[in-house]
């Protein structure tokens, strides 16, 4: 019996994947110069020279829309699953934050007023529960021992860590964890822990996207990075953990010297702290 070739029979040979779009192979019987419809689209079908099968043809679809691949790895995002309990903080680590910020404070009275004015008092530990909670996180010790002394600081205050970062409050760390955990989860796999990860805490930011944040996945607990806006992770250009970095602010104030390379505190004639980059 002849097989019906006057039926229109797409048999899909491959499919390829790009990160752009979907391209797909078929092999066909059908007339050449047709036009069929599929889940890919319109296939069109392309002439073959030789063959013992003369209406066989190869048909190439573009997809009619493009959608982003799916997430197959943990990206750490915990919306709505941390704990609401704010674990105390070590005694040792409460004093090094604490004495570091009292250095900080007293610099910033005697050459930066308008910066030390927008220092923001202390947060609620009821708050620091209530976002702990929010983004599935657990707040390392030394950023409570932080946050309960100065919940963040006004966008007034100039740039208080070097280079060009400001601390920010523990409501608005709720906000930019939220925030990068829905663009993270609507990428790809390589942006997991590349660009951001779900348990990255957000602590400082830049204004133009950019952020300082501690990392809290399991044996990173703590360690200090910096996240590029652009698509980066970076932990090789700061101190390993937020005291370090609250101690070597207060040094590079006390003392006029250089940071992170070429960057020096410079105050300006309204009385707020800039860090300026000398050479």
């Amino acid at each position: 019996m002849k097989p019906p070739w006057g039926q229109t029979l797409v048999v899909f040979a491959a499919a390829v994947v790009f990160a752009g779009g979907i391209v797909v192979a078929a092999l066909a019987r059908d007339e050449p110069g047709t036009t069929s419809e599929g889940a890919f689209g319109s296939l069109r079908a392309v002439p073959l020279s030789g063959g013992s099968l003369p209406k066989m043809s190869v048909a190439v679809a573009r997809p009619t829309s493009i959608a982003r691949l799916p997430l197959t790895v943990d990206s750490g995002c915990r919306p709505e699953l941390g704990s609401g309990a704010v674990a105390a903080v070590p005694e040792a680590v409460d004093q090094r934050v604490n004495v570091a910020w009292q250095r900080i404070e007293t610099w910033l009275a005697a050459h930066a007023p308008a910066s030390a004015a927008a220092l923001a008092g202390p947060a609620p530990v009821a708050r620091l529960g209530e976002v702990q909670q929010r983004i599935g996180v657990t707040l390392p010790p030394e950023l409570v021992a932080s946050l309960l002394r100065h919940d963040g600081m006004g966008t007034g205050g100039g740039q208080l860590l070097p280079a060009i970062y400001r601390p920010v409050s523990v409501a608005d760390i709720g906000i930019q964890a939220k925030s990068l955990c829905e663009v993270l989860t609507q990428g790809v796999n390589e942006s997991v822990g590349s660009w951001w990860h779900g348990q990255f805490v957000p602590f400082a930011v830049d204004g133009a996207g950019d952020v300082l944040f501690l990392d809290q996945r399991r044996g990173h607990e703590g360690k200090l990075g910096q996240s590029d806006h652009e698509g980066s992770v970076d932990f090789s250009r700061r101190p390993a953990s937020l005291t370090e970095l609250l101690e070597q602010t207060a040094t590079a104030l006390e003392t006029g010297e250089r940071t992170y390379g070429d960057y020096r505190a410079e105050v300006t004639p309204a009385g707020v702290l800039t860090w300026e980059l000398v050479r």
